[in-house]
């Protein structure tokens, strides 16, 4: 049976993709960066890495944790600013380096990364995330060129506006109806179609795509109006 971790498994996203793992035959192990709770390997813990490898290699490993406020330089906060890379940054590079010193990865593993949308665009009020995003960009294509004599793929996800509880949260119905009709496909990305995005590149049948940034928004990036 392959192995897949999932990091950030305690949010919709995160909890999402490991229910599609699992329901691809994967033994999806489930991961946390805060306290534990129940099913859930917290990276708190200092034997993380053993009680993860301890049954066996991974050929697979998804970081889907994170985090999102917003913020503008009027209002900048080196705190909340320093928060935004130590979630969204920091967090991957120390957990990837520690499972490559523990050799955790079979040959041929997949690591895919979940960025977003405004790594490449740009959107008001989004300073420090949109910063940490971007970030991703060069940490997916150096993690590419580093871990290659391996066997090991990196690829990133970058969603766009999703149909999904957070968009509504953070969202207008205004602003949400000026997305959608902005979208070609006139419809909001689920997050099933993110998650199915995240295992098909985890999963061999990718094989040949590495060090590459997938958008799922239904073409919304792509718009413009003239």
């Amino acid at each position: 049976m392959n192995r897949v971790a999932v990091f950030g498994s305690s949010g919709a996203l995160g909890s999402t993709i490991s229910n599609d793992f699992e329901n691809l035959g994967f033994d999806s192990v489930r991961l946390t960066s805060s306290s534990s709770k129940e099913n859930l390997v917290s990276t708190l813990d200092e034997n993380w890495v053993e009680v993860l490898t301890k049954p066996g290699k991974l050929d697979a490993a998804v970081w889907a944790q994170g985090f999102n406020q917003s913020d503008n330089i009027s209002e900048f906060s080196i705190d909340v600013f320093n928060k935004h890379l130590d979630a969204n940054v920091s967090y991957i590079l120390d957990t990837v380096h520690k499972l490559i010193a523990a050799d955790a990865f079979t040959n041929r593993a997949r690591i895919v990364i979940l960025s977003s949308i405004w790594q490449e665009s740009s959107k008001a009020n989004k300073l420090s995330y949109m910063v940490s995003k971007s970030a991703l960009k060069g940490l997916v294509t150096s993690l590419c060129l580093d871990l290659g004599h391996k066997g090991i793929s990196v690829n990133a996800v970058l969603p766009g506006v999703t149909d999904s509880p957070m968009t509504h949260r953070n969202l207008s119905s205004e602003q949400i109806a000026h997305v959608v009709d902005e979208t070609p496909l006139n419809i909001l990305p689920r997050i099933e179609e993110v998650s199915k995005t995240v295992t098909w590149l985890a999963s061999t049948d990718s094989s040949g795509i590495n060090g590459q940034f997938i958008t799922v928004d239904n073409g919304w990036t792509r718009y413009r109006n003239v």
